[in-house]
Parts: C-alpha cells; sequence; structure tokens
C-alpha cells in the first residue's frame, strides 16, 4: 500500500500501515550500535534494567500501548527501549504506538520482538524518514485533535476475547 493512497488516517491500523509504506531511512552508525545491543539483550534474556523505565519515550510508549490496546505484552521491553531511542518526539512516539500495534495484530497478537520489528515488509530495511513521519501525522489529523488519540480508533488492534 503506497502512502498515497490513504487520504484520512482514521484508525490506529491505518497509520500503522502507512508507517510501513512510506520513505526510509536506513539507520546510521549510531543506531545501528543501540539495535545491536538491544538485540544482543533481548537474544540472551537479560533484564531490562530499572533505569530503562525512565527514559520519557519508553515511559510514552508503555502507556499508550497499555492504555489503547489495553495488554502489557505489546511489545518485548528491549523492541521497546530501541524503538523509544528512535523518537525525539511525543507524536512520533505515538506513531511508533500505532505502528507497534498493528504489527501485533499480524503477529497474531503475539509479542512484537526484534525478530517481527525487522521483519522486510516493517522496518526490514530502515525506518520512516522525518518527512514521512510528518506527513503521517498531518494525514491523522481531526479538525482539532488527533485520531491517534482516539480510544475507538485502536479497537481493531485488541484481541478479542479468548485470544
Amino acid at each position: 500500500m503506497s502512502i498515497e493512497t490513504i487520504a484520512s488516517l482514521r484508525t490506529a491500523e491505518q497509520i500503522g500501515e502507512a508507517m510501513f509504506a512510506g520513505e526510509i531511512v536506513r539507520m546510521n552508525l549510531k543506531t545501528s550500535e543501540k539495535f545491536v545491543l538491544c538485540t544482543m539483550a533481548e537474544m540472551k534474556n537479560i533484564p531490562l534494567p530499572e533505569e530503562m523505565h525512565n527514559i520519557f519515550a519508553y515511559q510514552v510508549l508503555d502507556k499508550r500501548l497499555k492504555a489503547m490496546i489495553g495488554r502489557p505484552d505489546v511489545v518485548a521491553p528491549w523492541a521497546k527501549v530501541f524503538v523509544s531511542n528512535l523518537c525525539d518526539r511525543v507524536g512520533t512516539v505515538v506513531l511508533y504506538a500505532a505502528a507497534l500495534g498493528t504489527m501485533y495484530k499480524q503477529n497474531g497478537f503475539r509479542t512484537v520482538d526484534f525478530t517481527v520489528l525487522t521483519r522486510r515488509h516493517y522496518f526490514g530495511n530502515g525506518f520512516p524518514t522525518e518527512k514521512s513521519l510528518e506527513d503521517i501525522w498531518d494525514r491523522q489529523k481531526n479538525g482539532g485533535g488527533n485520531y491517534i488519540d482516539i480510544p475507538s480508533a485502536w479497537e481493531s488492534l485488541k484481541p478479542q476475547e479468548g485470544v
């Protein structure tokens, strides 16, 4: 799906799909190093140090996913740390939350870890450019608000009872 095919982004799932479809930028050396460290920590089952929970973007991401999807296990802790490091604004964190929620649904409502995060059709070749993020943000606007802030926009990303 091309980012241009969605005129207005009204659900978190549409926003997530737009995050996978836009222009990408490959990881720079600093981001690649963080990626390798977080991947290795996850692979070795190293517990997340308590201070990592204090990263502002991590807290926003964690709270948004819990509030909108209602589950604490949507994203593995080290993947959450890595994605948090990609975000320099709260709006960007919320866009990534929608992308992660979409991955969670498409992964059969199983936790998104680095294996899922880096699949080719998600972020296997890089991450959205600043321009793509700005375009997606503008297209999810709802008059004076944001569709991404409306709880019902997240309904399709919630597992049904018994899942």
